[in-house]
């Protein structure tokens, strides 16, 4: 049976789109190379070549002026994340993220009165294109711990990619984030996996190890939150 979807979150550097998209592209490629040579028997012969994240783009209406949109307009690299199957997102919920860099954007659509405001985003993907989980979500975040999210272990070759959405802020806040790791799903001794730099304002980052940890199964965000006002964040990780 075909999956209809219903729910689903997009987040682009430090803005959260959901409510201003309807349509969503984040793919994967790989390069073809001919190899084909004398003694290929009169077949062809290919080897994959660079991967890449690409289609990336964004499909759906201008958001409102009081929305904190013109980090989108104004900053041309930022992390890209969709999570699928909930609105907002939800802990262990399914996600897909990358670096990005803006290709183009159009600010104003076709214009007709009595009509929506399109938006459109098309967007490059710069390394690695994630798999992974949702480890934390708050709209108003106070200092602690997310709940234990199974990733796997990072084998030889591999790298843990984690991107940090500061999608809310008022006042003058200050967020610290590392991800942890642990091999038991209660964290009886943690071990900081990652680690991003303080946020104090709207906006993405991205941050990656290739430290092979083959015990390490379990991983969970740890945020401490200072200052004056509100922060809100997401938070995603996961193993390429």
């Amino acid at each position: 049976m075909a999956e209809i979807v219903n729910d689903a979150s997009v987040f682009l550097g430090g803005v959260d789109l959901s409510g201003a998209s309807n349509q969503v592209s984040l793919g994967h490629g790989t390069d073809v190379k001919d190899r084909t040579n004398f003694a290929s028997g009169g077949w062809r012969q290919h080897v994959a070549g660079l991967q890449s994240a690409e289609g990336l783009e964004i499909v759906g209406f201008r958001p409102r002026a009081e929305q904190p949109t013109e980090h989108v307009w104004t900053t041309a690299n930022y992390p890209f994340g969709v999570i699928i199957g909930s609105n907002p997102p939800a802990e262990n919920n399914v996600a897909r993220f990358c670096f990005s860099r803006r290709q183009t954007w159009m600010p104003v659509g076709d214009l007709r009165v009595g009509e929506l405001n399109a938006l459109k985003i098309s967007l490059s993907g710069t390394g690695r294109l994630y798999n992974g989980r949702v480890l934390a979500y708050s709209a108003s975040a106070s200092t602690g711990n997310g709940g234990s999210v199974s990733l796997g272990a990072v084998a030889a070759g591999e790298v843990l990619g984690a991107a940090l959405f500061v999608h809310v802020v008022t006042g003058s806040p200050t967020l610290d984030v590392t991800v942890q790791r642990d091999d038991a799903s209660g964290f009886p001794s943690p071990a900081t996996a990652l680690t991003f730099a303080q946020a104090t304002e709207i906006g993405g980052q991205l941050v990656e190890s290739s430290t092979a940890e083959a015990s390490d199964t379990f991983y969970r965000g740890n945020w401490t939150v200072g200052g004056t006002g509100t922060i809100g964040f997401l938070l995603l990780a996961g193993i390429e």
